[in-house]
């Protein structure tokens, strides 16, 4: 069985234009939105990418760039939360979205190279495929905000081009990632809607919006875990004390 090699190294040359802020193609909820127990774990507020490559077509000369664009805007009628920024709040350290008028960051880059010569991204180096994704520079502090989605569209000579996603954990899981990607293309492709719509009823998410910090049964200091019926009441931890700073 012959070994699988990776393509020559290649430099890959990007002249990105300065950063886009789309925003809905309609009026959208002001609101804050609160986000469940397990998504404010500390260890889920991470952001993660993802690269979708996009061979030339020759029967299909629109520009993607403003396809994509058009379509993005369409997308946060719906999926609205992702135009907000999210930040965790001193008080309880409680995740939320905010929403502000700004919009998703929108980076249009033009690359030098074919995608053939980077053998659309198999096995490429992961340094030149990290130049396809958005960077995004997080700062986890209280009170500090952040986009929780940037899209990055990547046209290259031969008529090819890229999609690079940096999307945060917190937010959304796998699932709902494809979901989002699936209504985005839908709508690149023509639909008025997506095929499925999304649900924002964050009452099944949370029992209520309180303002109380999260405590840990039998202690005094404030924590991150939630309370349950079933644990076990004989063997439960006396004191906890989780510092985010460390």
């Amino acid at each position: 069985m012959a070994n699988e090699t990776k393509p020559k190294p290649t430099t890959l040359l990007l002249e990105k234009k300065p950063t886009e802020f789309v925003k809905p193609s309609k009026k959208t909820p002001w609101k804050t939105l609160f986000l469940s127990t397990l998504d404010n774990d500390p260890l889920n507020e991470v952001m993660y990418g993802a690269l979708y490559v996009f061979k030339a077509n020759e029967k299909n000369h629109n520009d993607p760039v403003s396809l994509l664009r058009k379509a993005l805007s369409e997308l946060l009628v719906y999926y609205y939360p992702l135009s907000s920024k999210m930040s965790r709040r001193r008080s309880d350290r409680k995740l939320q979205l905010t929403y502000y008028s700004e919009g998703v960051p929108f980076v249009i880059a033009t690359a030098t190279c074919n995608l053939a010569t980077l053998n659309y991204i198999e096995n490429i180096d992961e340094e030149i495929a990290l130049r396809l994704v958005p960077e995004v520079e997080l700062n986890y502090q209280y009170e500090i905000s952040y986009h929780p989605l940037t899209l990055q569209v990547t046209k290259f000579p031969c008529g090819g081009f890229t999609i690079g996603v940096a999307l945060s954990h917190a937010v959304s899981d796998g699932f709902s990632f494809a979901m989002i990607m699936h209504a985005l293309t839908e709508l690149a492709g023509g639909k008025s809607k997506p095929s499925v719509m999304p649900v924002w009823e964050r009452e099944r998410l949370v029992r209520g919006i309180d303002n109380k910090p999260a405590r840990v049964p039998g202690s005094n200091s404030d924590g991150l875990l939630a309370t349950s019926p079933y644990m076990p009441t004989d063997f439960m931890v006396c004191f906890i004390h989780i510092n985010l700073n460390n």
